[in-house]
């Protein structure tokens, strides 16, 4: 890619297969957990709960809340029965179209625009290493994301602005761990 010069793609590409990650996000810390699999079902989710619950569930029993959207995975008779078994784990939902109140989404879109958009793997094994490759590093530097409201709209340039890349402290924008936030 040139500076001045659009950015050709090459669509001939080998397809690989399909590789699905699981990741939770620590609110307190920013630090991320996740786990490929190679399918997205209810066995698979709730191995990753258990390993979340592990990780992170709190032996001074705790509550441990889980933000997550409505997926069918998610909702499935496996997954009840882990939850009914841990009594100190609560599940919260968004609502249809409210991906964005989970802070796991901008994480996912940081893990998009830094390791994968323009990303080569050859193979799923590949892509799991570098994912986890990913995590590490991320994780090194995590902080928490800052969210701000000031009682107004969000504009146009505030939107392009939290972008997760910023460098710049413009007008409007502070830099915090990897992500830019709204002041």
């Amino acid at each position: 890619m040139q500076q001045g010069r659009a950015e050709r793609i090459d669509f001939n590409y080998k397809r690989h297969g399909v590789l699905n990650l699981f990741a939770a996000f620590n609110v307190k810390d920013g630090k991320v957990y996740g786990k490929t699999a190679e399918r997205k079902k209810a066995p698979d989710f709730v191995e990753f709960l258990k390993d979340v619950y592990s990780r992170w569930g709190n032996p001074r029993r705790r509550t441990l809340h889980i933000v997550m959207d409505n997926y069918g995975t998610h909702t499935s008779h496996l997954v009840t029965e882990w939850t009914d078994a841990h009594p100190d784990v609560e599940f919260h939902f968004t609502p249809s179209h409210g991906s964005w109140l989970n802070q796991i989404e901008l994480w996912f879109s940081i893990l998009y625009r830094r390791a994968l958009q323009r990303g080569d793997f050859r193979s799923k094994e590949d892509l799991a290493s570098k994912l986890v490759e990913f995590i590490e590093e991320y994780n090194k530097e995590a902080k928490p994301f800052a969210w701000t409201y000031r009682r107004r709209p969000l504009t146009i340039r505030q939107l392009y602005e939290f972008d997760g890349l910023c460098t710049s402290t413009t007008s409007g924008t502070k830099m915090i761990g990897r992500c830019c936030t709204l002041q």
